[in-house]
């Protein structure tokens, strides 16, 4: 055979070879192509599944500076409050069920005059504020269940790490924006510093949340709703990929309560815990960082009754892990009243298991008094109107050198909200200051109004 035959049969397997790569590169790509739009395709069937039952909040306030204008000057005092302007505010929120309840963030609707709810096809509906629990800020509406479709919610508890995240709102207004992360962490609390008693056990993403998507959907890639975004870690105001939500097994809790009852009864243990550390497990002979360390039981109390004692370690709950003191108060708030739980415990150099009949807060008004050192009595429609209220209870007696006293707080002053929350009776006040000094909290945020002004105040136990 001829060289220059050869050196053709030669280029003509380079070239065979070059297409066989060729077609192994395209199909290397297709296979590539079609793993992305698998994952494409589930994001869209999520879309499809939760957008209907993701709703726009209209939420209509009246501005504080509003408020101060119309009390404090003589020609806004001659309009009725109740025909002053409105602002408007907006937020997201969840059908629950077929009833017609939604859920959103408490924080969204806290100073609601006014709210309305706006479907995926477009209707508006008169939203009744059912019930608010700012302590998880979790708040639940009710509106018009004709042609509503109600989310599907999964286990928070078993969400893990890493795993795909979608959050649907209403970002800065832009309605039913779907945006897409993974879960960032778990367990995370103490964020929320102005509410010394809230409940925290927040879901990190990083998907895209901003202004406005509170109170809207965080889903798995089933479509399954597992929480209710509520905040954002950000420097500059918008999403820097570090937003919380709240589980939704803690949501559930809460929203059924509020259906119920429209107000939450949480289970109360009463011991005062803390966190481990390096220290404590040396001292107490534990081999672990895990668990919460009992500091005190009070007399009396659900703990005192099962036997639980100063310096056991709380391990368990009902077989579920319990990480630190933040985690054992959560998983006993959510324990109805009444009902038993199993705790195991590491006490003395051994392990052992109580069964512990759970309780709920006693609301003795003697108990406010020694707290926070003042009594309240009801207030007449003669203060109502010279204050221009609808609600509230007046300062009775102040003991010299208590909170109150060190504050400032005298006999004559109103009191309007606990915590953001109107107060209607004495009964009323009594119920809000406990449920905020529960467990290991001590503070307590009071809205005093005298004549002349309104104003925000912690008090601590």
């Amino acid at each position: 055979m001829k060289f220059s035959s050869i050196f053709s049969v030669f280029l003509l397997l380079v070239f065979v070879f070059q297409i066989d790569a060729s077609r192994d590169d395209e199909l290397k790509e297709s296979e590539e192509i079609k793993s992305l739009l698998k994952v494409s395709s589930a994001f869209k069937k999520v879309a499809k599944k939760v957008n209907p039952s993701v709703v726009t909040l209209e939420i209509y306030y009246r501005d504080e500076s509003i408020n101060k204008m119309h009390k404090d000057n003589p020609l806004y005092r001659k309009i009725p409050l109740s025909e002053m302007p409105l602002q408007k505010g907006a937020g997201t929120g969840v059908i629950y069920n077929l009833d017609g309840y939604v859920v959103t963030n408490q924080h969204v609707v806290a100073n609601a005059v006014k709210v309305k709810v706006k479907l995926i096809d477009g209707r508006k509906i008169d939203a009744e504020i059912v019930g608010q629990d700012p302590q998880t800020d979790i708040a639940v509406l009710k509106i018009d269940n004709k042609d509503i479709k109600a989310a599907e919610f999964g286990d928070s508890d078993k969400v893990e790490v890493g795993e795909w995240a979608i959050a649907i709102g209403n970002p800065l207004g832009f309605s039913h924006t779907v945006t897409v992360g993974i879960i960032s962490a778990k367990g995370r609390s103490q964020l929320r510093e102005r509410r010394a008693n809230a409940y925290e056990d927040f879901i990190q993403t990083d998907a895209a949340i901003n202004q406005g998507n509170s109170g809207g959907p965080l889903c798995n890639i089933y479509g399954q709703v597992i929480g209710i975004n509520s905040m954002i870690a950000s420097s500059s105001g918008g999403s820097q990929g570090i937003a919380f939500t709240i589980p939704m097994n803690m949501v559930r809790n809460v929203v059924d309560q509020l259906i119920q009852n429209g107000k939450i009864e949480r289970g109360f243990l009463g011991v005062y815990i803390q966190d481990l550390n390096e220290k404590l497990v040396k001292a107490f002979s534990f081999n672990s960082l895990e668990g919460a360390l009992i500091d005190s039981v009070s007399f009396d109390s659900p703990a005192d009754e099962g036997g639980l004692k100063s310096g056991d370690i709380v391990v368990k709950i009902n077989d579920k892990k319990v990480l630190s003191g933040k985690d054992l108060r959560n998983m006993i708030s959510m324990v109805n009243p009444g009902k038993s739980v199993k705790i195991q415990l590491f006490r003395s150099g051994n392990m052992e298991m109580l069964d512990v009949k759970i309780g709920s807060h006693k609301k003795d008004p003697q108990e406010v008094q020694t707290a926070l050192g003042l009594s309240v009595v009801e207030i007449n429609e003669e203060i109502l109107q010279k204050f221009r209220l609808k609600s509230g209870v007046i300062i009775d007696t102040v003991e010299p050198g208590s909170p109150a006293d060190k504050r400032g707080l005298k006999p004559g002053l109103v009191i309007e909200s606990v915590d953001n929350i109107s107060v209607k009776s004495p009964d009323d006040f009594f119920t809000k200051v406990l449920d905020s000094l529960e467990e290991t909290d001590k503070h307590v945020m009071l809205y005093i109004r005298s004549i002349q002004t309104g104003f925000f105040i912690f008090l601590e136990r």
